[in-house]
């Protein structure tokens, strides 16, 4: 998302942080809704019907009807499966073909979020302009953090003018624009040749070692930054959202890794659909279906390709050894060996995530064909 690192954005983050502060309170909402939509409508254009279209949550929220919220969250992820899938599957069809909406997969998740806790009573007396707040806020809405309602919308009117805020908000865009440009551009010169068949067969295990553990630091930096920058433009208007990353590389173990990989995303999986389908409360063979389904969706979740299926796959493997292990009552590593460890684990598996299709298999035995 390079538009997040450019003049104009930055441009029009001060101006809309500017609106924000001189309005009365009562108007901010309004602000933050028509500041989101200009925004999105510049970067999108027409789609900006598609989240209006999204937005009728608020109205079917109020009613509380059983049907009403069931059709609303289907049509929410037909929305989704359609715009973000169409080409793999009906890639065969002569169906019209879409390019993907921006950042459809974050606001979709933020829409069912908020259905199920209207749903059920968690979220009391709504307002319409601070739910088009909500969902229009710009900083989150291409690619997250994936906030809540309940969180946010507060945070709208309590928010005061303070330099802190201002200081630590701007320090905050410096580190995501520094994580981007510098660190993860500069890996991602390494990086792209592991989309070619033909690069994966021909090259050097050891260029191919090392140009996956490039990729590993490229999407980490990348990603990062991107939230980075959006905690740090939310910061300038006073309002905190969720963490995105905790040192994932340093995590003891894969459940740690997604304990503080896409924090927001992986908290959003646990609420709305790990627990629901029975979380680890019916024993350890549902424990590891749960898993396996989670893991396969939040693969799939990333993008539309087998790749990442197979990427989903292998870290819901991982998970299911995991809590295997964990059920047998096997002793926990000392961190020297477990940091490392985990953190060869997890960099294997951007090989499914850097690479097209099955090339990922390919990619980790030319690997290990240096041991071997």
């Amino acid at each position: 998302m390079v538009l997040f690192t450019s003049f104009g954005y930055i441009l029009f983050l001060a101006f809309c942080v500017f609106l924000f502060y001189i309005v009365k309170k009562e108007y901010r909402a309004l602000i933050l809704a028509a500041t989101g939509m200009i925004f999105y409508a510049y970067y999108a254009g027409w789609y900006v019907l598609l989240i209006f279209a999204e937005a009728r949550a608020y109205f079917l929220a109020k009613y509380k009807n059983r049907y009403l919220f069931i059709f609303s969250i289907i049509i929410s992820i037909f929305l989704l499966v359609y715009f973000k899938y169409n080409n793999l599957l009906l890639g065969r069809f002569n169906f019209p073909k879409y390019a993907i909406p921006l950042g459809i997969s974050f606001f979709t998740f933020e829409f069912i979020h908020y259905l199920v806790d209207a749903y059920k009573g968690k979220i009391e007396n709504p307002v319409l302009k601070d739910h088009l707040a909500f969902v229009f806020f710009f900083p989150t809405m291409l690619a997250g953090p994936i906030k809540r309602y309940q969180e946010f919308v507060p945070q709208i009117l309590t928010s005061v003018f303070h330099w802190d805020n201002i200081l630590s908000g701007i320090l905050r865009i410096l580190i995501g624009f520094f994580k981007k440009i510098v660190l993860a551009d500069t890996f991602a010169m390494l990086t792209g040749n592991l989309v070619y068949h033909e690069f994966i067969l021909s090259a050097e295990p050891i260029d191919l070692a090392l140009r996956l553990l490039a990729f590993g630091f490229q999407i980490y930096f990348d990603f990062s930054a991107y939230s980075d920058v959006a905690l740090g433009s939310a910061k300038l208007f006073g309002i905190i959202i969720p963490e995105n990353f905790n040192w994932p590389y340093l995590a003891r173990n894969i459940a740690d890794f997604w304990r503080r990989w896409h924090i927001s995303l992986m908290s959003w999986f646990r609420d709305y659909l790990y627990k629901p389908l029975g979380g680890s409360r019916e024993g350890i063979h549902i424990t590891i279906f749960n898993v396996l389904i989670v893991m396969h969706i939040s693969g799939l979740w990333h993008g539309s390709g087998l790749n990442f299926l197979l990427w989903g796959s292998y870290h819901g493997i991982f998970l299911a050894l995991y809590q295997i292990y964990k059920k047998i009552g096997l002793p926990t590593w000392p961190r020297v060996i477990s940091i490392p460890l985990t953190f060869l684990i997890v960099n294997l598996g951007w090989a499914f995530f850097s690479t097209r299709g099955a090339d990922g298999f390919i990619l980790i035995k030319q690997i290990f064909s240096i041991f071997f």
